[in-house]
């Protein structure tokens, strides 16, 4: 035994050697800490037609609540204030890749880390990028894993915003009833101006296919996860009794056209998956189609960088993709004078930009904007219960380059929440849902390496 000891330990000894000569492993990530002042106001007082909500609080919150926060309670909803400090789990991140002496396959496994509040104890890891990569031939190359979403492309952020909203959703909220620190915009983290005119580029699982046409085009086909998760997104009536649930049984497909010329970078994309629902009542439709069409791309002049993004389609926010993050963004139902129940879509645009402009090799300056909007006629017969919602944003920051891969970042986001909007009755009953709006005054400190 103790002979077998020692040859297994050689064994490893020679196999850790001789692994460089073989194939290669590189280890990267990043660190990124985010000190900010966070403000939110409701901007509207509640009256019989218009609900106010604050950002922070899931409604307006009972006057114990309101008290709490040092708002009268008198008002029904007040403002939130408060200041952090974070090891953001947006960017805090621990890669590392396999690639064989060839060059032919290779993997890569990715760790996103972080604090999601300013309690001590509740620090976060999830998986990031963790996929297996294969050039099948000089032209083609499969990817399969938790893979990034390659129809994102390109999108602003300022960082600061998407930690405090992946605080504001993971509190005590869902534990106690209260209602403190629910995300009001939906229930999903708000990254950079994700909801807000972008689709970014989060990783799922899935299958990724690239044909390489020449240097300058590529055709990009993916088979993503569903998000078949069982849980019914809109509410239809089951045989078996109660709401019926989602039986999704083909997965999303994908397709981009990225573009490469000189300084110039175009991506057209779309995407489509047909969302089912099981037993659902012959009385009433039980399945609804999700689609999105568009184009992002960045152009360089010099110093100077625009990047944008175009996104039009059809109940977007009821797929996963990371955006818009918003259960405005599903479809409606609404049930006509003879007893059916229709699924009606909602239409959503959604674009964004930003310009970047490295004013010297150690500052660069970013500004951009983003807004997503959803429209639905309901019951297209009549215009009493029409529907639609606004989301926009914008943000500025300076990259200040302490060293190669060293990054200062002041920064600043202003998030309108934006609102919903039913007419219910007639034109003089408009319902209003009003989100309110966020302000980040912050720095964040940003190493690679």
């Amino acid at each position: 035994m103790k002979k077998l000891f020692i040859v297994s330990i050689a064994v490893i000894m020679c196999l850790a050697l001789t692994l460089p000569a073989v194939a290669e492993v590189k280890m990267s990530g990043g660190v990124n800490f985010l000190a900010y002042y966070y403000t939110g106001s409701p901007e509207t007082q509640t009256d019989a037609r218009r609900v106010a909500t604050v950002p922070g609080f899931a409604s307006q919150g009972t006057p114990a609540e309101l008290a709490a926060y040092g708002e009268d309670p008198s008002r029904g909803v007040g403002d939130r204030k408060t200041f952090q400090m974070n090891l953001s789990a947006l960017l805090t991140s621990l890669r590392a890749t396999y690639t064989n002496q060839k060059g032919t396959y290779g993997a890569t496994i990715g760790v996103y880390m972080g604090q999601i509040n300013n309690w001590p104890t509740n620090w976060e890891i999830q998986t990031g990028a963790t996929y297996m990569w294969w050039n099948i031939t000089p032209t083609v190359k499969l990817s399969v894993g938790k893979i990034s979403q390659f129809i994102g492309g390109v999108g602003p952020s300022s960082l600061i915003e998407h930690n405090e909203y992946e605080r504001d959703s993971r509190t005590f909220a869902a534990a106690s009833g209260s209602g403190i620190y629910a995300d009001t915009v939906g229930g999903v983290p708000v990254a950079g101006l994700t909801s807000f005119g972008r689709i970014s580029t989060t990783s799922i699982p899935g299958a990724e296919i690239d044909f390489k046409v020449n240097d300058m085009v590529t055709v990009k086909f993916g088979i993503m996860d569903p998000d078949d998760d069982g849980t019914p997104g809109i509410t239809l009536a089951s045989n078996a009794g109660g709401s019926a649930l989602e039986q999704i049984t083909f997965p999303r497909l994908d397709l981009s056209v990225p573009i490469r010329w000189g300084n110039i970078y175009i991506q057209p994309k779309g995407s489509y998956i047909k969302r089912k629902y099981q037993n659902v009542i012959a009385t009433s439709d039980d399945s609804f189609d999700c689609w999105l069409i568009g184009v992002d791309g960045t152009v360089q002049f010099g110093p100077l960088q625009v990047l944008g993004q175009y996104t039009y389609g059809k109940n977007i926010g009821a797929n996963n993709y990371s955006g818009p993050g918003s259960t405005s963004a599903w479809p409606q139902v609404y049930t006509d004078t003879a007893g059916y129940t229709h699924i009606e879509d909602v239409t959503d645009n959604a674009w964004c930009f930003q310009l970047r402009w490295q004013a010297t090799p150690k500052i660069a300056v970013q500004g951009g904007y983003g807004q997503w909007v959803g429209k639905s006629d309901v019951n297209p017969v009549v215009t009493y219960d029409d529907y639609h919602y606004k989301r926009s944003g914008w943000v500025a920051n300076l990259w200040y380059s302490v060293g190669p891969n060293f990054f200062i970042i002041p920064s600043y986001s202003h998030l309108n929440l934006g609102q919903d909007v039913r007419i219910p009755a007639f034109a003089s009953d408009t319902l209003e849902w009003d989100y309110g709006s966020v302000n980040f005054y912050g720095v964040g400190f940003y190493m690679i390496f």
